[in-house]
């Protein structure tokens, strides 16, 4: 099936049921939306995807903004990687007094979470983690 492939592995984390994303019908600025899209379609310029363009072995696609020697996915982008941790805590400063929960679950519960119940939030985190990002690599 389709939905087992690799590229597809954010994808499968959301999508359950058919329509229209709450993200996509929120008044977002245009590049917070295409952030959430390429976020959710496996599409954000992380090494997970960049490594692909040059047949790179999934296991040498290690982040190179932070010394954790993880594989620079999604969820090490959005929840590990050392680089975002201020920025991180501020995000989970402001939304965590409504969901003491959210700390502790896993990434992938996590992601769901934020997806349905805090679009705006996460757009504006992803964000700002990919201009942190941009601005550490093109230095």
């Amino acid at each position: 099936e389709s939905l087992d492939k690799p590229k597809l592995r954010t994808y499968n984390l959301f999508k359950q049921d058919f329509g229209a994303e709450k993200y996509v019908l929120l008044n977002l600025e245009r590049d917070e939306r295409s952030y959430l899209a390429q976020l959710r379609c496996g599409n954000l310029p992380l090494r997970i995807e960049t490594g692909r363009y040059t047949n790179e072995n999934i296991n040498d696609r290690i982040c190179l903004l932070c010394n954790s020697g993880s594989i620079e996915n999604e969820m090490h982008f959005l929840y590990h990687c050392t680089l975002y941790m201020n920025t991180r805590q501020l995000f989970y400063d402001r939304i965590v007094n409504e969901n003491y929960e959210l700390p502790h679950l896993t990434d992938r519960a996590k992601t769901v979470y934020l997806f349905e119940n805090k679009p705006r939030q996460i757009a504006k985190y992803v964000k700002m983690l990919m201009s942190i990002r941009k601005s550490t690599l093109f230095k």
